[in-house]
């Protein structure tokens, strides 16, 4: 069956379901997303199980994940992060584990709100390339020890992945924004195991603040008794997601010294650091940023032409044509 989303922009994936028991892994995973509605997961439209191939249809998230997001445009990573927690705490209260967090799976849709995707559905994950571009061999980086620890050495191996363990994930999906890459890089997986089995910490990344990697070691944890819950990690995240809203607040609201180039809020008359005449030094980049617009006068009838026009404005000459403006 279908859901409502008129006019909606969606993508279409197809997986292989070639026998009765992949139908009812299909079915059920697709009736376990039909249920849910946030804001921050991703939107379901539909499945069909009974087609070949399979396949359902899901909101399409423009902007693509975190990992490609933040190569572009980090000013607004905790803002992110918080929104995926948001989502994160919706899933646990419908009882649903993710189970395989990392920032290919974390999108920002077309809203550039952070979405969920790809959560709890094991069959649809091995199925398909599904909407995570990673293999499922290198999951392990995101992985809690507790999911990776041998079921006869784990009290409870009927849990996993538990919700704690979700907590850890997001935890190495802030490292690997901070890194623009996997968690532990080039490592192999034998290297990893024994590392996370050890319980080595992970080595701080650069450009984290003190109170955020007080945040994420407390997110990854080894111990999942002694992770920090979803619900404390939120309102750090929240606070982080304030403080660099204020942030780039501030920087809108400052304008450069023409002479020492210091940043001064905007509505300083002059600069704090050399005395130099703010109002004065707008006037003059404005007139340098018109004086830059205007190349040449016109042949024709010696107007003022802008250096991108291909014709003259009040005359329509063909200033392509003329060696001068080439």
């Amino acid at each position: 069956g279908a859901t409502g989303g008129k006019g909606a922009k969606v993508v279409i994936k197809c997986l292989l379901v070639d026998n009765d028991a992949a139908k009812e892994s299909f079915y059920k995973e697709m009736d376990v997303w039909r249920q849910l509605d946030h804001p921050h997961v991703l939107k379901f439209y539909g499945a069909c199980h009974v087609s070949s191939p399979a396949f359902f249809v899901c909101d399409d998230a423009t902007h693509g994940s975190f990992g490609e997001f933040f190569e572009e445009d980090k000013s607004q990573m905790w803002r992110l992060f918080y929104e995926a927690a948001l989502g994160l705490g919706y899933l646990h209260t419908k009882k649903v584990v993710h189970g395989d967090l990392k920032c290919n799976n974390l999108l920002v849709g077309s809203d550039y709100k952070a979405k969920l995707c790809d959560f709890g559905f094991s069959y649809v994950r091995s199925q398909s390339v599904g909407l995570s571009a990673k293999s499922q061999t290198e999951a392990i980086r995101w992985k809690a020890p507790e999911c990776l620890m041998p079921p006869d050495e784990d009290p409870k191996p009927q849990f996993n992945p538990r919700f704690a363990s979700d907590v850890y994930s997001l935890g190495m999906c802030i490292i690997e924004a901070f890194l623009g890459e996997a968690p532990y890089g080039i490592m192999d997986d034998d290297e990893i195991m024994t590392r996370l089995f050890d319980q080595e910490p992970y080595p701080r990344p650069g450009g984290m603040k003190d109170d955020e990697w007080t945040l994420v070691e407390k997110l990854i944890q080894p111990d999942w008794t002694k992770r920090i819950s979803l619900a404390d990690a939120i309102d750090e995240l929240k606070r982080f997601a304030d403080r660099e809203e204020e942030q780039s607040a501030r920087t809108a609201a400052t304008r450069e010294c023409s002479t020492c180039e210091a940043s001064m809020p905007i509505e300083f008359a002059f600069c704090g650091n050399c005395g130099t005449s703010m109002t004065r030094a707008d006037e003059t980049s404005q007139a340098a940023a018109a004086s830059a617009q205007q190349k040449n006068a016109c042949p024709r009838c010696e107007e003022n032409v802008v250096s991108t026009d291909h014709f003259c404005r009040h005359c329509g000459y063909c200033l392509d044509a003329d060696p001068a403006f080439a």
